[in-house]
């Protein structure tokens, strides 16, 4: 640095400064001091006494002028002059300092603390480890890195993003605790419902026993009830048949009363009743012999007749009441074996169902067995699959965790790496007003060694001096 910056500079600055000094000098004054002499001297016809008047006015023009270029040079010079002192006060004021002297003293320390940044710093390898950039790692800078206003709105910008970082951080641990509370919650769902399932299927197969067993017990009883019926059934065939004999020898005897034979007989005796009756009869009539022969003739002749109708009538009779009671005994017989089949039939039927019912007792296990198993391998698969998921979740929110824990190192490594506040309302930061406060004190350095204006150089010597040994 020139008193901040180095020696080099200020020579530079100088020699450019005397250069550009000598250029306006001998553009405003030799071209114009010629112009005018030229003419004063060159008229014709002028006498000497003429020609050194006007010499010795064209003297004393030109001392007068370059007497008032050097009072507009030492004006501008000392112009230069106070808009430099000016600067520097405006920057140190604004950098947060009252005294130039301590204020460039200062700027002297930071900016070489500034500079001493670019070597290496062993903080830095520390910071690499904990994966955070260079220069992130505080190495104890005492000089304010920044402004007022953009330290603080720096640091406000900080502090919010490690409090948000935090929160993160928190809600990131409540975030783990809320999967593994999840998973635990899965986890006892899963084997409360394969135990459920188990109890149900205890359960269900004591309920298939026991309904098999009442089935059986339902099938023995009816089974039972059926041989009861089939044994009443069977004594009331054999009675049947028993009234089926008798009513056929009940016909038998009923028959041999009202044989042809019989009939004859009894009608035989009818007519010889009614024969005698006929002869008492005529013994004591009157009446014509041949005409009552006749009628009497008709009279056993219808006698006969009527005998023997009335023994057909009782035959027909007989038959036909007899062959309706067999019928009814028949049809009672044919009702009873229908009856007898009909249980028989119960009984096979029964018997299937109840085989069947076996079977689907058999299968109604078996399916429950099996959806148990099924059960268990799915609850199986969702643990495993639950416990994946867990694995995966931890190790996302381990990574998330873990940048967001490299942000927080390097967002309290940028807080601490800030260095030292600034006062409030600085518009500079004390290291970052070197170069300028370099370039106006190189000014004053400058104008320090212009003897032309005694003034000038004076107030520069005195201004150089109140900016302190550290620029000297």
């Amino acid at each position: 640095m020139n008193k901040i910056s180095g020696k080099k500079n200020q020579s530079v600055v100088k020699i450019f400064i005397n250069s550009a000094m000598a250029v306006i000098f001998c553009s405003y004054t030799l071209p114009a001091f010629g112009e005018e002499s030229s003419d004063r001297r060159d008229r014709p016809g002028m006498s000497d006494a003429d020609r050194k008047y006007w010499e010795d006015k064209d003297k004393k023009d030109r001392e007068e002028r370059e007497k008032r270029d050097l009072a507009a040079t030492c004006k501008s010079h000392g112009e230069k002059l106070a808009e430099a002192t000016k600067e520097i006060g405006n920057l140190c004021s604004k950098s947060g300092y009252s005294s130039q002297e301590s204020c460039t003293t200062k700027a002297i320390e930071c900016g070489e603390e500034a500079s001493s940044g670019t070597e290496f710093n062993p903080f830095d390898t520390v910071g690499t480890i904990l994966g955070l950039p260079p220069g992130s790692v505080d190495s104890g800078k005492q000089c304010p890195q920044l402004n007022g206003r953009d330290y603080y709105t720096e640091k406000k910008d900080i502090e919010r993003d490690i409090a948000e970082t935090e929160k993160e951080l928190a809600d990131l641990n409540d975030e783990k605790a809320k999967a593994e509370k999840e998973y635990k919650k899965e986890m006892n769902e899963l084997q409360e419902a394969l135990s459920k399932a188990q109890e149900d299927y205890k359960k269900h197969s004591l309920e298939i026993d026991e309904k098999e067993r009442e089935r059986v017990a339902e099938f023995h009883a009816s089974q039972n009830q059926a041989k009861d019926e089939m044994r009443k059934k069977g004594s009331e065939i054999l009675r049947l048949q028993g009234e089926m004999t008798k009513t056929q020898q009940t016909k038998a005897k009923e028959l041999l009363l009202i044989s042809e034979s019989k009939a004859q007989r009894d009608c035989a005796k009818a007519v010889a009743t009614e024969r005698a009756n006929q002869q008492a009869a005529q013994a004591t009539s009157r009446s014509n012999y041949m005409r009552q022969a006749t009628t009497n003739k008709k009279n056993l002749v219808s006698v006969w007749e009527n005998c023997l109708k009335t023994f057909d009538e009782a035959r027909k009779e007989l038959m036909s009441s007899t062959r309706q009671a067999q019928m009814e005994l028949q049809k009672q017989m044919a009702d009873s074996r229908d009856d007898v089949d009909e249980i028989q039939n119960s009984l096979n039927l029964a018997s299937s169902q109840l085989d069947e019912m076996k079977q689907a007792s058999l299968k109604e296990k078996s399916d429950a067995v099996q959806a148990v198993i099924d059960l268990g391998t799915r609850t199986q698969t969702q643990m495993q699959s639950a416990y994946q998921n867990l694995l995966e979740t931890q190790k996302t929110l381990a990574a998330k965790g873990q940048s967001l824990q490299n942000k927080l190192n390097r967002l309290n490594q940028s807080l601490a790496a800030m260095g030292p506040a600034p006062k409030r309302g600085t518009e500079h930061a004390i290291s970052d007003i070197g170069p300028r406060l370099d370039a106006q004190i190189n000014i004053i350095d400058n104008l320090k060694t212009i003897s032309e204006c005694p003034q000038v150089q004076k107030d520069a010597k005195a201004a150089s001096d109140k900016l302190g040994s550290g620029v000297r």
